[in-house]
């Protein structure tokens, strides 16, 4: 879960925030129930907008990720090995 929630989170927010600079301008780059928000008013939905999505998506791919790998599990085993970086 955290290795989605970073990779998200550096692409997401950062557009997203990308997104509300461009309505703070006049873009209709933001929306919320299909109305364009433009001004301060954009910027700031932008700015909470950015990590609700990043969180759903980490949670939703996680979700797949986890029932993915459980039904891989019935087929072949999964095996995980740890090497200390004083044994390379």
């Amino acid at each position: 879960m955290k290795l989605l929630l970073v990779g998200f989170s550096l692409t997401i927010i950062p557009f997203s925030l990308f997104c509300g600079i461009l309505a703070a301008f006049g873009a209709r780059t933001v929306h919320i129930n299909r109305e364009p928000l433009t001004g301060a008013g954009g910027f700031f939905a932008s700015l909470v907008l950015g990590p609700l999505v990043t969180l759903a998506f980490s949670l939703f791919c996680w979700l797949l990720v986890i029932i993915g790998l459980w039904i891989y599990s019935f087929f072949r085993p999964l095996v995980i090995r740890y090497t200390s970086e004083e044994e390379t």
